[in-house]
């Protein structure tokens, strides 16, 4: 009975004992039998074992699956050695205003491709694309085998892959960024924190400060990998 109880029960049950001298036990019977009602105790008793065994396997069920989409996402996100890497990030100021795009684009062997480049004007989504833009046509040029794509803007990659409805005032870069990613023999993104994106934030925010614009090889800056 103890297990097919619940804590209210339970609490009620102690009240019994104390108040009317019963055995816990039987305290815990009275109170059970009235939330039964007219049926049997035996039965109500069943039912509630295999009513909790039930939920014990469904929750079991939920972990095993979040066990399972974790293992499956390390897998999609493992690093290849052989993989390039690109990062990306834009900045409006103030927004809507100036745009500042950072793009970097990293080699297997180390050697980096770092652009800061002013992209005209409009809004944080808009710099966000155009940096996403920017680090395709860089790391098109290098003609990797295999590229990694990484952001922290959820809304242009959401957007980019097909995982939310267009957004209207994005297609015209969507349209120029999917044909982009196509050329690519193979190609992901992925989403990381801002706080993993500091190199190309830098980048972005050296565009809005600077007169100068361009790309650069063989330039140090500390990056953020991604962790995997």
């Amino acid at each position: 009975m103890l297990n097919a109880s619940s804590h209210r029960e339970r609490v009620a049950a102690r009240r019994l004992v104390r108040s009317d001298a019963l055995s816990p036990a039987l305290a815990l019977q009275r109170v059970l039998q009235a939330v039964a009602g007219a049926v049997l105790l035996v039965d109500f008793i069943d039912a509630r074992l295999r009513a909790r065994e039930n939920d014990v396997q469904r929750q079991a069920l939920r972990r095993n699956a979040a066990r399972a989409r974790h293992v499956a996402k390390s897998l999609a996100e493992a690093a290849d050695p052989a993989a390039w890497h690109a990062w990306f990030d834009g900045s409006a100021m103030p927004n809507p205003g100036r745009l500042g795009l950072g793009a970097l684009v990293q080699a297997p062997d180390g050697r980096r491709c770092a652009c800061s480049v002013h992209g005209g004007t409009g809004n944080s989504n808009d710099a966000e694309y155009l940096a996403l833009i920017l680090a395709l046509q860089q790391a098109l040029a290098l003609q990797p085998h295999a590229l990694i794509v990484h952001g922290d803007s959820r809304i242009v990659i959401d957007d980019v892959l097909g995982r939310q409805p267009p957004v209207a005032a994005l297609l015209a870069h969507r349209s120029q960024a999917r044909a982009l990613l196509a050329q690519f023999p193979e190609v992901r993104l992925v989403w990381i924190p801002r706080a993993r994106n500091g190199a190309a934030d830098a980048l972005a925010r050296a565009a809005l400060l600077s007169v100068t614009e361009g790309c650069s090889t063989g330039v140090s800056m500390k990056i953020s990998t991604p962790n995997v």
